[in-house]
């Protein structure tokens, strides 16, 4: 077994089938120590359940040993655990809802428990099933976030080392890892960045997950992508999982050089994928590429006539990234922007495309009427102000307009500043 493995296998999971008590053995916490009152008051009431021979009489005392705590009733289940002999239904019941997690049972006191599944009384049968399924749960969560604290504290080269690992939850932690790291993490980042062949090995790996989380990487860890890694990702551009085609595509925006054709052609391909994430994507990092030809306007266009939100919002990037009069998609992007029915966020960005694709006097007054339509949503009233930035001395006729809400707006004050720094941005030119 590898090392690295070997460290992070303490995430693997327990089965709840296991007979023998090394199934049920895991590194437990140990259990806080009580103070000299809980002691004392521990120490009472078992001597008030030892001294009850009744087994109603029990229940009082049982109680009040669960309400110290956890480790009160790991303290008191050398006592406990012989009662669930007793042959009355409801003592064994307390007790199984005594033991349950976060209480620590050892594998023999857990073989005890499934012991109870032929218990003639079938509450007491399914109590005990019950029981066992959350220690289950318990002590898989236990592992897990035990395997989450080592691989914290793996190196880049072992964490992406563990993103290639044969053990699932091994691979589900590094994954879980590396994404916080990637985006907090520079040191990280750079060194992650240095292995372009575990990089291009990952982007392949029959994990989506762990696919996924390479392209990720590729993404945050280079703003020029390598040409090492652009035939990796433009194999996984075609991925059958979107999150994974979408992040092939995302990556191979950033190509430059001798890899900027191959990632062209990939992208152009993903125009016309069935997925309108993947297509929105595709659309989006030819912008990115600079890439706009007969071809790429077609796609724009069938994309903005479409009506998916997701191809839509790419198109429109690709739009505003040409950065160009576009009488073609004008009318198409005056109506989404008008549309107060549409998707908020998809309406945004349509509202930067009209920025740069319509002539002033064409989109100044769609987007003025969005922006003093109090009833609208106020994602789309502050995605005019910023159209109207990046129109800078363009929108000088809107400058009047913007002053009143930034002056008037009273019912929302996200709207009432975007309102005002578009108005200062324009007024300084």
């Amino acid at each position: 077994m590898r090392p690295l493995v070997a460290l992070l296998l303490a995430a693997s999971v327990v089965s709840v089938a296991a007979t023998g008590p090394a199934a049920w053995a895991v590194d437990a916490a140990p259990a806080p120590a009580l103070s000299a009152a809980q002691q004392r008051s521990l120490d009472k009431q078992l001597a008030d359940l030892r001294a009850s021979r009744d087994p109603l009489l029990k229940a009082s005392p049982l109680q009040r040993i669960v309400d110290i705590g956890p480790a009160a009733v790991e303290a008191a289940l050398p006592d406990l655990m012989p009662l669930l002999d007793n042959a009355d239904a409801g003592l064994k019941q307390n007790v199984l809802n005594a033991i349950k997690p976060p209480v620590h049972l050892s594998g023999e006191q857990v073989q005890r428990i499934e012991k109870m599944m032929a218990d003639p009384d079938e509450k007491v049968r399914k109590l005990a099933r019950a029981t066992l399924e959350e220690i289950r749960k318990f002590r898989e969560s236990s592992a897990s976030q035990k395997g989450l604290a080592q691989a914290g504290q793996l190196t880049a080269k072992q964490l992406l080392t563990a993103l290639d690992s044969e053990e699932l939850q091994t691979r589900e932690n590094a994954v879980q890892v590396s994404r916080k790291r990637c985006e907090s993490d520079a040191d990280y980042r750079r060194e992650a960045s240095g292995d372009l062949a575990m990089l291009a090995k990952l982007s392949h790996s029959p994990d989506a997950k762990v696919r996924v989380e390479a392209l990720h990487l590729m993404c945050r860890c280079f703003d020029n992508l390598p040409v090492e890694l652009v035939d990796p990702a433009a194999f996984a551009s075609e991925d059958s999982e979107d999150e994974v085609a979408v992040g092939a595509l995302a990556a191979l925006a950033r190509a430059v050089g001798a890899g900027k054709d191959a990632a062209v052609t990939a992208a152009r391909k993903q125009t016309t994928a069935e997925s309108p994430k993947v297509q929105g994507q595709a659309l989006a990092t030819l912008a990115a590429l600079g890439a706009w030809d007969d071809g790429v306007a077609k796609a724009v266009r069938e994309a903005l006539d479409g009506g998916n939100a997701d191809a839509t919002k790419g198109a429109c990037a690709a739009v505003f990234f040409h950065r160009r009069k576009l009488p073609e998609v004008v009318d198409r992007l005056i109506t989404l922007t008008a549309d107060p029915a549409a998707d908020p966020e998809t309406r945004a960005e349509a509202m930067k495309a009209l920025s740069v694709a319509a002539e002033p006097a064409r989109s100044i007054p769609v987007l003025e009427q969005v922006l003093e339509t109090k009833t609208d949503d106020k994602r789309a009233r502050i995605g005019a102000c910023t159209a109207f930035m990046l129109m800078a001395e363009v929108a000088t006729p809107a400058l009047t307009s913007l002053q009143g809400v930034a002056k008037n707006e009273r019912d929302d004050l996200e709207v009432r500043k975007a309102a005002k720094s578009a108005a200062e941005l324009i007024g300084r030119h």
